[in-house]
């Protein structure tokens, strides 16, 4: 055999390996799931014994006597509706699938007027350890022009 084709054959079989260990390209678009959790999780730890961590829930306490028209109230990945309520009043609990935080961005109609109050960064934020919280809220419009917010998170306690 020649040297040449000696060459040629070393480079076609390295090809052909580093093609093989190569993942494929990607042919299909992305598209988004939704899955649906269960109300709780079971994880079996390295003892054997199963531990169940129960699906947190939260409520709303609007302090102010304000009503509020379709809240909801947003976390990093997930929407919670809580629909109208009524100032003064405290809300039925939400289940929250992916978890509380400290603190949340709100959707709400307030005299007619629609909000939109984001938070600025979730970086670093984990949710709260616990099963049910209550968020207490105070509603001002006057706000939305010096704060950028219309609801104020007065406290959140664990129920």
């Amino acid at each position: 055999m020649s040297k040449r084709f000696l060459i040629f054959s070393t480079f076609l079989i390295f090809a052909i390996l580093l093609s093989a260990c190569q993942s494929p390209a990607a042919t299909t678009e992305a598209t988004s799931t939704v899955q649906v959790m269960p109300s709780s999780i079971t994880a079996t730890p390295a003892g054997g014994l199963s531990t169940t961590s129960p699906m947190q829930k939260l409520r709303i306490i609007n302090q102010s006597k304000l009503p509020l028209h379709n809240l909801v109230v947003r976390f990093p990945d997930e929407r919670i509706e809580f629909g109208d309520v009524p100032g003064g009043t405290t809300t039925e609990y939400r289940e929250v699938p992916q978890g509380v935080y400290r603190y949340a961005a709100y959707d709400v109609e307030v005299n007619g007027q629609s909000y939109e109050q984001p938070v600025v960064d979730w970086v670093g934020e984990t949710p709260l350890q616990g099963e049910n919280f209550t968020y207490i809220i105070d509603v001002d419009p006057a706000r939305w022009q010096t704060e950028g917010q219309v609801i104020q998170l007065v406290k959140v306690s664990t129920d």
